[in-house]
This record gives C-alpha cells, structure tokens and sequence, in this order.
C-alpha cells in the first residue's frame, strides 16, 4: 500500500495567508474562551463589594462552579453536531452563545442572570473542540504546525484580556465588552470557507474543490487532495454507519485511551490546580501571603501567555515526544527541587532562608507546563482520530478531558488539607515522571505526519502487510 505523504505545497504567495486568514476568527473565539475561564476570577471581587448584589458563599461558588459545569455536557453533545451540521456551524453557535452569556451578566438586575450567562458562557466553551478541528483540516502538514500551536497562546491571551478589562472597569461594563467581542467574531466567521474535509464527507466535492481553491492550494494537487479525503472518509476498514464496531476499531480506541492516559498526568501534573488557585497555592507555599490578588493574578497570566508563545514555537518544530519528555523530565526536577527545601526547611515560612527559591520553582514549572504538558493532550485529540469519527470522538474525547479537569480543581483542597503542601508537589513530581515514561514508550509521534499516516500506525500491528517505516512515530 503507498501512503500519501498529504503534505501539498504550493509556492502561490497566499498558499500561507489563505489559511491563516480563514484562521483569525477561530483564534479569536480562543480568545474569547480564555476569557470565560477567566472572568469569574475578577468578577466575584466586584460583585462581593456590590451595593447592587449581596452575593452569598453558596452564591458566590455557583457564579465560579456554573462557568464549567455544563463544559463536559455540552463537549459530548458538540461531536455529533460538529459533524451533522459543520464546522462553521457550531462557530456561529458558539458566538451567539458567548455573547448572549456576557449580555446577561453585563444587564443583570438579579444574581439569577448571572447564573443564565455563566451557564451559556460554559455551554460555548465546550464547543471549543471545533477550533483545533477546523484549523486541522485547512491546513496542510507544515501549516498545520505554524497554526495549531498558537490556539493555547490566544486562551492565555483571553485570560488575561479579561483579567485586564473585568479587574479595571466596572463588572458590568467589562461584560458588556466582553459581549461586543463576541460580536466582532460572529461577524467574521462569514467570511471564511467551510472545511474541505467535512464537504466531502458530505459528498459535496464542488464545494470541497472551491473551499482548497479559497484556501490556494494548487491547482495541479487538488484532486489529489480530495482524492486522499475521500480514502479517509471512506476507510474500508471502518465500518460506514456509527456502530459499536466503530469504537472497537485500533484507529478510535488507541487514540482514546492514549489521550486519556496523557489528560490524567496532565491534571496530576497540577498545572489547572494552580491556575484556578493561584492565591492559595502560593499562600500555602508561604511565599504570596502580602502580593495584592489581582497583581499576582494578571503577572502570572501574563507569564503563562509568553511561555505559550514559546510553547507554540517548539511545537510547531520539534517532535511531539521528544518535547513532551523533556519538558516533563524538566518538570519533575523542579517540582523534586521544591519537595526537597520544604522537606529541609518545613513548611513554616517564618524562618526559612531563601524564599525566592520557591517563587523560581514555582514560575519555572509553569513555564515548563505550558511548553507542551498543558496543550498537547488538547491538541493532539484531533490528530489521531481518523476523519471519519474524528467530530464524535474529539467530543468523548473533551467531555473526558473537561470532566478531569473540574475533578482535579474540586480535589485540590481536600488535597491540601491532608497532605499538605509538600505532598501535593510531591504528586505533581510522581505525574511528572509518569509523563517521561508515556512520551518515552507510550505517546504517537504526529509531527508533519499526515491522518492517513497516523491511521497506519496505529493499524500497522494488525495489518503485517502495510508497507509502512515502523520506526516514523519513534
């Protein structure tokens, strides 16, 4: 069997601009998902010093916990409709979505309103699946890796957005613009081309044909393109209606339980618990107790978006693997370095010499995270899923991720509270050095590799015949 490199270059001027062009309003509704993670941070300061609002606690944990409750739900849900309706259908949702969500909040007279947009908010978040799906499926292999890696940069991006405009403008007024972002990413989606591979999959090759020629490929490698789309949608290995055989196939169920393996020792890597408690951790760490909450909030989201800049440089040039292991090997000897003053000094700040030591530790792991440990598992879900289930398996596949997430967060305190601060490092190490060992034996190489390769990797133990390089995903 040959298998198609896919990689189709074309020397036209706009064989690069097309695409990132088509890519704007996908980055800004990143932009605008960070800043749902982020809002409720600012926005619960203001409201708890409102004369309009007298929020309760259980109030108060509702406002922050509705932003992601309904994210795992609404992931599942988005697969099967990404797929029936399109990519750029489930963009237009999550706009209206979005806004509306900011609206509500933004217009509230009663804390039941902000309870509406905090639930529509979180049900847009969960569509976010579709931005690292379409981007994958415009882009050629070496596009692919300029692009897909700057989506976690625009998050951060939005986190910090709103960190900016709800910590220095009145709650509701930042809603509002916040709203009128929204707004503005509606507006372009318009403007672009639907996916090529979703129209094919739908039969309508014209249209796929006009979609490549928007996004300028060559005109001499469209057909060929199409033609590789076809094969993919088409698979004879997979069976042509959604059955249980579907999930039982090596191109779904590897790719599944490798990403859940990967999301499990991301969340144990800590990285979502000191984002959702950056004050805490820190207070706990005996080294944040005096710096005001909103300053040590906006740097560290500052810092988390230049070393995503940096991460989305080495993702778009080194091997998945070989940045994953190193990353997490650098990872684990920062987070064994801590464990090892706490152990010598204890965990009683009063006394110990060298405090910055800790703050070093602490910013280098988050900048070591945000590298490759924190992306890649959300990246890479759209990588190795084969075209023709890669909607509804990308939506299983979040809804896990998601579900992970809000599982680590609620565990946090518990965690802090029997094991204290050096045991919840200490499980930070341990995950740190899982993650070595999975990139090391366990994860797929899928740099510059194309879905029809990926797909025979993970057949080739099955089909001895498959006249594929063994070694290519080493």
């Amino acid at each position: 069997m040959v298998v198609a490199t896919g990689d189709f270059v074309s020397t036209s001027r706009d064989s690069f601009i097309r695409p990132l062009l088509a890519s704007v309003p996908v980055f800004w509704l990143q932009l605008l998902t960070g800043s749902i993670e982020g809002h409720s941070a600012v926005l619960l300061p203001q409201l708890e010093e409102s004369e309009k609002f007298y929020i309760s606690l259980e109030e108060e944990s509702w406002i922050a916990s509705l932003g992601i409750m309904a994210t795992p739900l609404v992931a599942v849900l988005s697969g099967p409709m990404v797929e029936r309706y399109g990519r750029k259908f489930i963009f237009y949702i999550f706009y209206i979505l979005c806004t509306l969500g900011f609206s509500f909040i933004g217009l509230a007279q009663r804390v039941e309103h902000i309870y509406i947009g905090r639930i529509l908010g979180a049900g847009a978040h969960g569509l976010t699946l579709c931005s690292i799906l379409y981007i994958y499926e415009i882009c050629v292999a070496h596009q692919r890796n300029k692009l897909l890696p700057l989506l976690c940069p625009m998050c951060s991006a939005g986190i910090l957005y709103a960190y900016v405009i709800g910590g220095y403008l009145p709650w509701n007024v930042a809603s509002l613009v916040l709203a009128g972002s929204g707004v503005v990413g509606l507006i372009c989606i318009f403007f672009i081309p639907e996916s090529p591979a979703w129209l094919v999959m739908q039969g309508d090759i014209n249209a796929a044909i006009q979609s490549l020629e928007w996004l300028k490929r060559d005109k001499e490698t469209i057909a060929q393109e199409v033609d590789e789309l076809r094969k993919s949608s088409t698979s004879k290995d997979l069976p042509q209606s959604i059955s249980l055989q579907h999930f039982l196939h090596p191109t779904v169920w590897k790719p599944f339980l490798i990403l859940l393996i990967f999301s499990a020792l991301q969340n144990g890597s800590g990285f979502y618990m000191l984002l959702y408690y950056t004050v805490n951790f820190f207070q706990n760490l005996g080294t944040g107790g005096e710096i005001d909450p909103l300053t040590i909030t906006v740097g560290l989201a500052l810092m988390r978006l230049v070393s995503g800049s940096f991460g989305a440089l080495f993702i778009a040039r080194f091997s998945r693997k070989k940045l994953t292991a190193t990353t997490a090997f650098g990872m684990f000897i920062v987070a064994s370095a801590a464990v090892a003053y706490l152990v010598t000094f204890g965990e009683d700040p009063t006394n110990r010499p060298h405090q910055w030591f800790l703050v070093l530790c602490s910013l280098s792991y988050v900048l070591l995270c945000t590298l490759a440990i924190q992306p890649l598992p959300w990246l890479m879900t759209n990588e190795l899923y084969p075209l023709q289930l890669r909607g509804l398996m990308s939506g299983i596949t979040f809804f896990c991720l998601f579900t992970m997430v809000f599982v680590g967060i609620k565990a946090y305190p518990f965690f802090m509270f029997y094991i204290h601060i050096t045991g919840i490092l200490c499980i930070f190490a341990g995950a740190c050095l899982l993650a070595v060992i999975f990139a090391v034996f366990l994860l797929p190489e899928t740099y510059n590799k194309t879905p029809y390769e990926i797909e025979e990797y993970f057949m080739r133990r099955k089909k001895k015949s498959v006249h594929c390089d063994e070694t290519i995903y080493m």
